[in-house]
């Protein structure tokens, strides 16, 4: 998930702590427009986008507004393409 969907809730005055999209990965760079398939590099980790989320239920439990806010907006799910290592900070490269 990018900062970016949980800058977009506050915006709306809605508090969202980090955490609540289910994320592994909190990036300062949005990956949802990105095309399936596409490989990124973290770390020495590269990743291949599979699927867009969709979105939860739980997430109206904050605010019911949140499902419409981020619908296109949610975040990615990827594979593991090479196992590597990832740590905070790391750059986000497209591959």
């Amino acid at each position: 998930a990018s900062t970016d969907s949980y800058d977009l809730v506050m915006t709306y005055g809605i508090k969202m702590p980090f955490g609540y999209l289910g994320e592994n990965i909190l990036m300062d760079f949005n990956p949802y427009a990105l095309p399936i398939g596409t490989k990124i590099k973290i770390g020495t980790t590269i990743l291949e986008i599979s699927q867009h989320c969709t979105i939860c239920n739980h997430l109206t439990t904050i605010d019911v507004k949140i499902p419409t806010l981020l619908k296109n907006d949610r975040g990615v799910f990827a594979k593991v393409v090479n196992n590597g290592e990832i740590n905070y900070n790391d750059k986000v490269y497209l591959v």
